[in-house]
């Protein structure tokens, strides 16, 4: 009787509490029921972050970051529209990581054993990459591979670290590192490495 109803009253049909046991009895989903149109899968979007070019991680100079030379594609996973990207072209950070890796940054604090990007303040345009190591206040900048020589820096933690992530050098007072972020992810081509905890690593 019910379902006569439905079909002899225009207007009529089941209603909410019904629908659901509507579609169960015929073997049917709601959206066929309905005649509503499936809506396909959607598929993850390719993402690309800003790419500002080839540097050695002993030294190089600080880019315009506002004209990145080119963009990267990553997987959804690995987006952050605060991410960015250098190709390394030395051996200074193997074996975690290696020359001709795409080294992908945020900007986030440093901490023990992260691996961080920086400049200069001064006018040199001078930047480097080298790891974090700290313990309390006192920080220091260096390699990784003890075999691989290079200049360290001596930071001075402040007592309250600023949204800038500045930081004076030890023994020149007058100058400044401006941390610019730390690695988070390397983009390579597949080949046997170590793994580090701290670092994504892409595949490709």
């Amino acid at each position: 009787n019910t379902v006569a109803e439905w079909e002899r009253r225009e207007g009529r049909g089941p209603g909410k509490k019904l629908l659901g046991r509507v579609a169960q009895i015929l073997e049917v989903s709601l959206e066929d029921l309905l005649g509503i149109e499936r809506s396909e899968k959607i598929q993850p979007q390719k993402t690309q972050i800003p790419y500002y070019g080839k540097v050695s991680s002993r030294e190089f100079v600080w880019p315009n970051i506002t004209e990145p030379q080119d963009y990267i594609e990553i997987p959804p996973t690995e987006y952050s529209p605060a991410r960015f990207c250098f190709k390394l072209l030395d051996d200074l950070l193997e074996p975690i990581i290696y020359k001709g890796d795409y080294c992908i940054f945020e900007k986030l604090p440093p901490k023990d054993g992260d691996i961080v990007i920086a400049h200069f303040q001064s006018a040199s345009g001078k930047a480097i990459i080298r790891r974090w190591r700290q313990e309390g206040k006192e920080v220091v900048l260096s390699e990784i591979n003890p075999q691989k020589s290079c200049t360290p820096y001596f930071l001075e933690v402040p007592e309250m670290m600023n949204g800038d992530l500045i930081y004076p050098i030890k023994k020149q007072p007058i100058e400044h590192l401006v941390i610019e972020g730390k690695i988070v992810a390397v983009k390579r081509i597949l080949k046997s490495t170590t793994l580090y905890p701290k670092i994504s690593y892409i595949i490709s």
